[in-house]
């Protein structure tokens, strides 16, 4: 009897034992899929421009969610000069106009390009885009603004980036002493 209630603890014991060692293992898992996702994701300041009064900046974030999914453009209004508090409800220190999913600005480049038409007149110009969030009539420290989305502008100015750079870009050719040629 003895020997059966022995038997039945070491194993009690063992099964205890898998499991913690499981329970730590697949946290520690976890973990590391939250810390290394922290480091895909990221978002970056890609266009800043003050309207023609100077009192104001259109700022565009763009965010890289990784490889599954396509870029995402936070457009904001901000006072002159200001850092962006990402994705933070500041009322008086800055407005987020648009929230856009999967610009483009041609066939072959993310983005939208932004410009104001006048101190209160800002003008967000892509070819395509799905849009999550858009404010036609945002007021920032009692001024008002007028928004507009225009899709379907085609901007063939703007180059693909790749990861190891732009491309197409043409390069002077080499004389066959491998000189550059002047530049006309």
């Amino acid at each position: 009897m003895n020997h059966i209630k022995s038997s039945t603890n070491r194993v009690l014991k063992y099964v205890l034992i898998t499991v913690f060692t499981l329970g730590i293992v697949g946290a520690t898992f976890i973990c590391m899929v939250i810390w290394l996702g922290s480091y895909i994701v990221s978002s970056v300041e890609v266009v800043r421009c003050s309207t023609p009064d100077k009192q104001f900046d259109c700022v565009v974030y763009e965010r890289n969610g990784g490889a599954t999914t396509s870029f995402v453009y936070w457009v904001f209004v901000v006072p002159a000069k200001q850092k962006v508090q990402e994705l933070t409800l500041l009322p008086d220190t800055q407005c987020m106009v648009a929230n856009l999913y999967g610009s483009i600005r041609n066939s072959n480049s993310f983005g939208v390009n932004v410009h104001w038409q006048d101190s209160s007149h800002l003008v967000i110009d892509c070819l395509k885009t799905e849009i999550t969030e858009f404010s036609k009539n945002p007021t920032l420290r009692q001024r008002k603004f007028e928004v507009t989305l225009n899709q379907g502008v085609n901007d063939p100015s703007v180059l693909p980036i790749y990861m190891d750079g732009p491309r197409n870009i043409p390069q002077p050719k080499t004389s066959r002493e491998g000189k550059k040629p002047p530049v006309d």
